[in-house]
Order: C-alpha cells, then structure tokens, then sequence
C-alpha cells in the first residue's frame, strides 16, 4: 500500500494529511505545531501491523513541523519525510500543504540591499554574565535619523539561522 506513494506524509486533496510512521517500535507519539504546545499524541497502530496513523484536516496554505518520539524517549524525524528544518527542540519533519508557498523573504537575492547584524556585548551586573547581543540594521539605516520599532528575541542565535531573521 504504502509504495504507491513518492511523498509524506500523504496529502489527501488539499485538506487532509495523513502522517504514516513504519516500522519497528512499541510505542510512537506525534509532537507537533498540529497539537497542543508540550503534548504528545499516541499514533494510532493498525492492528497486527507496525504501521502507526494520524490524520489532520489543515488549511490548504498550512506549514507544519513534527517529529516522532519512539517507544517513550527516542525522539526521530520522519524517516520517510526527506524534508527537515531545524528547530529550538533538534530537527523536525516538515509539511507542507499543496497551496503552502515559501515566504519571498526567506530567499536570496542577487543583488539585493542587505542590512547588517551590529554585535556587541553586554555585561549584567544582575545576572553576573556577560553576553552577545545582535542588532539587524536596514539597509541605509542611519542612527542620527532614523527611529524603527524593536523587536526582541530570545534564543538569538537560533533565531538567525534557524529563522532566517537577517531574511
């Protein structure tokens, strides 16, 4: 059954996605953006099979991360998923419904103005710590002139690669 499909998990149409996990294992939970944040879902087992099922209604446009964690403690991306990202947790499986479409932001351009990441550090005396701050400047920014909103976010350093935020 399953060599009929080239892609998963399997998109039924563009409302329905079907994550497959086979192989040998006791137990398999789902975590997810699908589910509620700091919760597991049990995979439901095809009787007498090593196949485990879970199955979504999504939002045509809809991209999500998941993982799997095996037998209560093993934490894996999708094996059959080749499409992974990373994340704050480790790497997690990607999907992607039919109608999904990367953001233009998240491209290189040739070409393109660039802004900068300005980096400094900054010494707490409350933490006793010292540490890296990053600031992105836009491009032709000038600090006698110009006022922008702020945006702070933790894990840095993540959110840079990971996030693409200098995107």
């Amino acid at each position: 059954y399953l060599k009929q499909f080239d892609q998963f998990p399997i998109i039924e149409g563009d409302r329905y996605a079907h994550i497959i996990y086979h192989g040998e294992a006791k137990d398999i939970a789902l975590v997810g953006d699908m589910i509620e944040t700091n919760t597991e879902l049990p995979l439901t087992r095809v009787e007498g099979t090593n196949l485990f099922y879970a199955s979504f209604e999504l939002e045509p446009d809809a991209r999500l991360n998941y993982r799997f964690n095996k037998d209560f403690g093993q934490s894996v991306t999708d094996p059959k998923n080749p499409h992974t990202v990373p994340s704050f947790f480790g790497d997690m499986s990607q999907l992607a419904m039919p109608q999904w479409q990367a953001p233009a932001y998240l491209q290189e351009k040739a070409g393109e103005l660039k802004g900068k990441l300005d980096t400094f550090s900054f010494k707490s005396t409350v933490l006793n710590n010292e540490r890296n701050i990053s600031v992105y400047l836009p491009p032709g920014y000038n600090e006698n002139t110009d006022k922008y909103p702020v945006l702070y976010v933790n894990y840095g350093p993540m959110s840079i690669s990971a996030a693409q935020l200098p995107n």
